[in-house]
């Protein structure tokens, strides 16, 4: 482990240096871009393909399964090769072609349909120990950290209030209605992926719920209330990459590994929750008023985009449809594929991730990683396979300790530093 945490960790010490000493000799640093290479028609289709390398996404991508790290990089240069097809067949003078957004929205609700369908009998189940007060078979409610009953009233009411606080804010029923539960059916499809396989980005830029029902039904189909509404949506729906939820369920998967008390864990996480929710609007409105709100993070991108869904209305993009009904087969069929063919290759939750902003930034470490595991397992097998799991968890902790170091540095004399990331 400790020859892992030296490499990875004695590059950011050094790139570190390297900032503060440019005299100082680097490592990389830069994002290599490959679009400069390709100039001319169909290939400078491919838009902007970096090859960067992260010490620490290659060791996380070594615990990920074998066929969704290749799933990962094969579907990201699928998507790249999909933009030259278009290219050659002249399908990119139609607007939006090739729909990846709207193809990769199809995935996820995808991915949450194939979720609810393989617990559907738990979820039976469930609702018949409420309303029928049946014991689940295998399970003891005390352990949970929250009754069933509880849990779906919760729901319910949850639910009902966002509803009402939307519309009350100036959102016709129907939108708040359908942009609740496509917002829960992407979030369940990422939670679920993310705590079965551990994918390493599920951000969905452009594709969250807001995005998909104007993408798809047009900005003419919703009143000005609804388009800014969305406007005002947009901090929890511009990217899901720090979506709340899997880190919650990863939260309790650590507490029960530990043999934590999983209620008095439920009601951490609640406080954490009100605590965080006071002091994040309390830190929003200091920087708005200090900074000013048009230049703080993405607000002028929020509001730029509701002038555009009003000035320039848009129909119905029957296109998008389509598109968002492809990705949503495509991942039906290679979820079938998968389970009845045990050599197949790809994984749906790979074609889902792989149209991903920040698979840009790791792709290419994933296929470095994916390559390394494969060689491994060829090789040596599981014996060997067990062997190199110090060294690569030596990598993402050498990064991430020392990387981490370089920027508390920069946060506490508030002076620009080495970022390890990007």
């Amino acid at each position: 482990m400790w020859i892992g945490f030296i490499l990875a960790g004695g590059v950011d010490f050094i790139n570190g240096l390297h900032f503060l000493y440019p005299a100082v000799p680097g490592f990389g640093g830069q994002l290599y871009n490959l679009q400069p290479f390709f100039t001319t028609p169909p290939w400078n289709a491919i838009g902007w393909t970096p090859i960067p390398i992260f010490p620490y996404a290659v060791g996380l991508a070594f615990f990920m399964p074998l066929d969704l790290s290749f799933s990962c990089w094969f579907f990201y240069l699928f998507w790249k090769a999909e933009r030259v097809f278009g290219s050659v067949l002249g399908l990119r003078n139609f607007p939006n072609f090739p729909y990846i957004e709207a193809q990769t929205s199809g995935a996820y609700i995808g991915l949450c349909v194939l979720a609810i369908w393989g617990t559907r009998h738990h979820i039976r189940q469930m609702f018949s120990t409420v309303f029928f007060r049946k014991k689940i078979h295998n399970t003891d409610s005390a352990q949970e950290p929250i009754s069933y009953a509880n849990a779906l009233f919760g729901a319910l009411i949850g639910f009902t209030l966002l509803i009402a606080f939307s519309v009350r804010a100036g959102m016709t029923f129907w939108a708040s209605m359908i942009f609740f539960i496509i917002y829960f059916v992407l979030s369940i499809g990422i939670t679920r992926m993310r705590a079965e396989l551990g994918s390493p980005v599920h951000d969905l830029h452009r594709a969250g719920a807001h995005y998909m029902m104007v993408d798809t039904l047009g900005s003419r189909a919703f009143t000005a209330g609804d388009l800014t509404i969305f406007s005002f949506y947009q901090f929890f729906n511009r990217a899901y990459r720090g979506h709340v939820m899997p880190h919650q369920l990863e939260g309790f998967k650590l507490a029960e590994r530990s043999r934590m008390h999983l209620k008095i864990f439920f009601w951490a996480i609640v406080i954490a929750a009100v605590v965080s929710s006071v002091t994040s609007f309390w830190a929003a409105l200091d920087s708005f008023y200090r900074f000013g709100v048009s230049n703080v993070g993405k607000v002028p991108e929020s509001f730029g985009q509701l002038q555009r869904w009003l000035s320039l209305p848009s129909s119905v993009d029957y296109g998008a449809g389509l598109a968002m009904g492809t990705g949503f087969s495509f991942t039906f069929l290679l979820a079938v594929l998968r389970m009845n063919l045990f050599w197949w290759p790809l994984h749906p939750a790979g074609y889902a991730v792989a149209s991903n902003w920040s698979m840009n930034l790791f792709w290419f470490s994933i296929l470095i990683s994916w390559v390394i595991k494969y060689t491994i397992l060829r090789s040596g097998g599981l014996k060997l396979h067990r062997q190199g799991i110090p060294f690569f968890t030596g990598i993402i902790l050498g990064e991430f300790i020392i990387g981490g170091f370089w920027m508390m540095r920069g946060a506490f004399l508030g002076v620009p530093t080495y970022k390890f990331l990007f």
